[in-house]
């Protein structure tokens, strides 16, 4: 199954696909989680193998990268003016065979001493042959036994068992011999036995049987035990025991005594042990299904067996109905090779959705796996819960994968000791895998860029020969890391640089300053506005080793001698102004490389420990960052505060506010309006209110002039150009982007490549559509959002900022004309009602033309279907049909609610007292305006507010509330009255009546709680 995973600071997800004749198992859902399965059926093997390629090609335009080995097999990037070094252009398709450089480390796997001696025995590893001495083991069985497990019949006046009576018989007399069942009885008190007693010693009673009546009849013994229960008397004496068959299954990791039986099988005769595979065979269906892996483990060296089990389970259910799948399965996973079986083992749920998970706790069992699959045991390894375990087994494996893994996983400072080691040990691996976590991972795991760092120091000229069997990405990340040591750098000549680089003014012996906050005067220019003490660059700051910024001109990297100076200027304070030379690299170097260069400076400082008194390395993405940087940080952002986070945070709003662009601002707008963690939320909203309020805005008037154009024309389309064919980008009514041919076809998506197309042009093309699509994901619904709570609030508009912001914006012309617009006159009363044609003029009901009134006082807004008469909601609708214009919300025909009779003197409404909704539920009003309220005592919020304009907000109380950072604590809330007070929603003073408010505003207030209790 080809595993696909997708990192970017918000989620980590992943997707599976496998084809299976006509049918595709499609998996996907949180990384580390069970996830979701289901299965999709085609015509045939050719439709399910287009249907494929198509689903795996749509997710990774979205951002998935493929994972594991078949995700190494990818064509190196091809050179470009990057100073980084050029790949091999074969990939390892066209080279015969050709294997990845980590397959040649030996050994591949290695286990830790501690780890061997756990490993369980079998024929290729067999170790010491187990004690055939009868006599001798008999005894120390009754010795263990009686001390640790006496046998008692039941008190309880249930009848016991023939095997049990005759089994406390043969305990009390020491009688050897005995029935089957009996001997069923004697061998599961050993799995009592066994807890106090050295692992070492083995298991006693077993091999008695084998001594006494052969390997065949112990191995049907041992299944007998697997329907036994051997359990403390806790209705009367704890300190004894009592036994008795049951029929339900073994959902503990199977124990010592079991697979015990591994050692005989491992020194048994050839054709013993065949026999013992065929009675195998013939018992697996009588078993219980948690049982039956247990035949897989006892028989490792027969694969085939583990296949045919694999194909056997069946899902036994919990009380919810879903599949309860216990740890015993891994033992399928580590045997079973066949991709029928591989298939049915991945359908069954993993990580997260186990239901008793102790096989990766168990030592035995992952030294056991790695003995016996080597590195093919990783995918039983991260098949479970992660425990304190999973990374001393990870850390056995020399693969990019296995290293990947334990680089991203890692919980304890402790647990970091594995990843160095293996760093250490298998090199090749762990370039690759380390550089593959960095690229995937827009957070980057702690001590992973300092550990590659360090490893290509080292190894530095064995980087090449990995290139071939890199993602793009990855191989951007390592051959960074080694463009120092393997490359020249193709530097820019002093000439070609800014004078702030050329000859920074702080190094001329002129230079002086007296205070280490002192600023020098400006009468030399803005160049000499910088500190007066200058001090030393922290020894995390290491810009050599750094994506270098290029310049614009001729695509050549910064020298070695300005990469300091660089660093430099970043320090210099910024509250007052940003100092000139940094806007002389802004405009000397690409974004895109001064972007990178920012990220590792950050990143550097991260892994430093992120000391607050050299955050200058993190502001540095708010001087140097693009927007792809706002969008990068801005995910990260939303989820720091559950990593306690939050003053990392916060800075982070500060960031995003230095950058001011357009689309930093709207992302930090989207934080102040949704987020999950209110007391960074609030934070946003201040810092929006200020930037409003430093331009003389208010919130509302800066959202509208903060939408990105995200680079559309007048027209607000974009050409996609392939050189012989074209291609126009429109919007839908969600603001969602589509493409038209150049007949004016709408496509239903944007048309891969041909031969005959320019293939840099094309590639260009391609990668700005989906830059397009996902800037437009993060704004649409944003926008959408913005624009009924307008018409909701009533808001208003002067005929130039209507224009500006809504008429001739590139994006939210495409909302514009698919809505009704009023014009209201000085006293709120609407005159007239038009529409916006797509050419951005104005056109009447009748679709005649409309001029805009240019008298003072005259506003336009959005009606609500309150104010539109129904003749004009009968033509509009009309029109927007006769255009084939959806709305992007429902405005013509919107429901309508009133005030019941009396309740216009109310100051709440009190219709939905004591009614309890889903606390999910009452959180969806975040999507409709509404805010949490204050925190109050152990973090609870027992309120919702929504500002409802004219100066009036609403307060929805609630019971029991909402805890901050634990929002789904309580399943229920009980609803109180919804309450309105004058002021916004950090100061609201008195209450007034319901009467205060417009009949619009009733209407939707009345809509939301409808919808809640609906």
């Amino acid at each position: 199954m080809r595993r696909f995973e997708l990192s970017d600071g918000v989620s980590s997800k992943f997707w599976e696909v496998d084809q299976t004749g006509s049918e595709l198992h499609i998996g996907f859902g949180k990384i580390g989680t069970a996830g979701q399965r289901q299965c999709k059926s085609f015509a045939n093997e050719g439709a399910a193998s287009a249907a494929m390629e198509k689903l795996i090609r749509e997710k990774t335009a979205k951002g998935y990268a493929e994972s594991g080995a078949a995700a190494a097999i990818v064509a190196a990037p091809a050179a470009t003016a990057a100073p980084e070094p050029a790949a091999p252009a074969a990939t390892p398709l066209a080279i015969a065979g050709a294997t990845p450089p980590w397959l040649d480390a030996d050994p591949l796997v290695q286990l830790s001493p501690e780890l061997a001696e756990h490993a369980l025995p079998s024929r290729r590893h067999p170790g010491p042959p187990p004690s055939t001495n009868g006599k001798v083991r008999w005894a120390q069985y009754l010795k263990r036994v009686r001390e640790h497990c006496p046998l008692r019949a039941r008190v309880d006046g249930g009848p016991d068992d023939p095997g049990v009576i005759e089994a406390i018989t043969r305990i009390s007399q020491g009688e050897r011999h005995g029935s089957p069942e009996s001997d069923a009885i004697l061998l599961a008190t050993e799995t009592v036995n066994e807890e106090d007693e050295p692992a070492s010693d083995g298991c006693p009673f077993l091999d008695v049987l084998v001594a006494d009546k052969g390997l065949l009849y112990a191995f049907d013994v041992v299944l007998m035990t697997q329907r036994i229960w051997i359990h403390p008397d806790y209705d009367n004496d704890d300190s004894v025991y009592t036994a008795k068959e049951v029929s339900f299954g073994v959902y503990g990791l199977f124990d010592g005594t079991a697979l015990a039986l591994r050692a005989h099988l491992a020194h048994a005769p050839q054709a013993l042990w065949e026999q013992c595979v065929q009675r195998a065979r013939a018992a697996a269906a009588t078993l219980h299904t948690s049982a039956r892996p247990l035949l897989a483990a006892l028989l490792p060296d027969a694969p085939e067996l583990a296949n045919e089990l694999a194909l056997m389970l069946e899902p036994e259910m919990d009380d919810q109905g879903l599949p309860k799948w216990n740890s015993n399965y891994a033992w399928l996973i580590v045997y079973a090779t066949s991709p029928e079986a591989k298939q049915a083992l991945r359908l069954w749920p993993s990580g997260a959705g186990l239901w008793h998970d102790s096989f990766h706790r168990s030592l035995p069992g992952l030294a056991t796996a790695l003995q016996d699959r080597g590195a093919a045991a990783i995918d039983a390894i991260m098949g479970g819960n992660w425990s304190d375990k999973t990374p001393q087994a990870l850390g056995c494996i020399g693969t990019p994968e296995a290293i990947a893994a334990l680089a991203e996983r890692y919980y304890q400072d402790w647990q970091f000791e594995y990843l160095v080691d293996a760093v250490e040990r298998w090199p090749d691996a762990a370039m690759a895998g380390l550089s593959q976590v960095i690229a995937s991972s827009k957070q980057g795991p702690d001590g992973a860029r300092k550990l590659l760092a360090a490893t290509v120091a080292k190894h530095a000229h064995r980087v090449p020969a990995l290139a071939p069997w890199m993602t793009a990405p990855a191989w951007k990340v390592l051959s960074v890391a080694a463009a120092q040591y393997t490359t020249v750098r193709d530097c820019a000549d002093t000439c070609d640089l800014p004078p702030v680089l050329a000859a920074p003014p702080w190094a001329a012996p002129a230079a002086r300053g007296t205070s280490s906050y002192a600023i020098t005067p400006l009468d030399q220019g803005p160049l000499q506005n910088f500190p007066a003490k200058i001090g030393k660059l922290p020894k995390f700051c290491t810009p050599l080793v750094w994506s270098r910024p290029l310049l614009a001109a001729n695509g050549k990297a910064l020298p070695d001698a300005a990469m300091d100076a660089v660093a430099i200027m970043l320090r210099f304070p910024h509250a007052d102004g940003v100092y000139e030379g940094i806007n002389q690299l802004k405009q000397a170097c690409t974004p895109a490389s001064l972007s990178d260069f920012a990220w590792d400076l950050y990143f550097a400082w991260v892994d430093d420990g992120a000391k607050a008194k050299e955050n200058w390395a993190f502001y540095a993405l708010g001087l140097l960052g693009d927007d792809d940087t706002a969008r990068r940080l801005t995910s990260l952002l939303r989820i720091w505060p559950g990593y306690g986070l939050h003053a990392r945070a916060v800075t982070g709003l500060d960031v995003l506010a230095l950058m001011g662009s357009d689309t930093a601002l709207m992302l930090l707008n989207g934080i102040a309006l949704k987020l999950k963690f209110k007391a960074l939320q609030d934070r946003a909203q201040e810092k929006i209110k200020a930037i409003a309020a430093a331009r003389g805005l208010s919130n509302e008037e800066l959202e509208d002039r903060i939408v990105p154009d995200l680079g559309l024309d007048e027209q607000g389309a974009l050409l996609l150009d392939f050189g012989p064919r074209q291609f126009r980008v429109g919007f839908d009514e969600t603001l969602k982007p589509f493409v038209r041919d150049d007949s004016g076809a709408r496509l239903a998506d944007l048309p891969k490549p041909k031969k005959t197309d320019d293939a840099a042009l094309s590639k260009q093309a391609v990668e700005r559509f989906k830059l397009l699509k996902k800037d437009a994901r993060t704004i649409a619904a944003q926008q959408v959002l913005r624009l009924e709570l307008a018409m909701c609030a009533q808001r208003r508009w002067t005929a130039q900022v209507f224009r500006d912001c809504m008429v001739t914006h590139p994006l939210v012309r495409h909302l514009a004309q698919r809505l009704v617009w009023g014009v209201y006159d000085a006293d709120g009363r609407l005159q007239a009602c038009f529409r916006v044609t797509p050419e951005g003029a104005f056109s009447d009901a009748a679709d005649d033309a409309f001029a805009l009134p240019q008298g003072e006082g005259a506003v336009i807004g959005i009606p609500h279907a309150l104010d539109l008469s129904v003749e004009d909601a009968s033509a509009f609708s009309q029109l927007f049909a006769d255009y084939e214009l959806l709305q992007p919300f429902v405005q013509i025909g919107r429901a309508t609610h009133t005030l019941d009779d009396g309740e216009e003197a109310y100051h709440a409404l009190g219709r939905w007292n004591g009614e309890v909704v889903p606390t999910g539920r009452l959180l969806g009003l975040l999507n409709q305006g509404w805010r949490l309220g204050d925190t109050h005592d152990s973090a609870m919020i027992w309120d919702l507010l929504k500002v409802l304009g004219d100066g009036y907000t609403a307060t929805l109380n609630m019971e029991p509330g909402i805890r901050a950072g634990s929002a789904y604590e309580f399943e229920e809330q009980t609803l109180g009255s919804v309450c309105i007070g004058r002021g916004g929603p950090k100061d609201i003073r008195a209450s007034v009546p319901l009467s205060s408010l417009g009949a619009a505003t009733v209407s939707e207030l009345i809509a939301d709680m409808n919808k809640l209790c609906a």
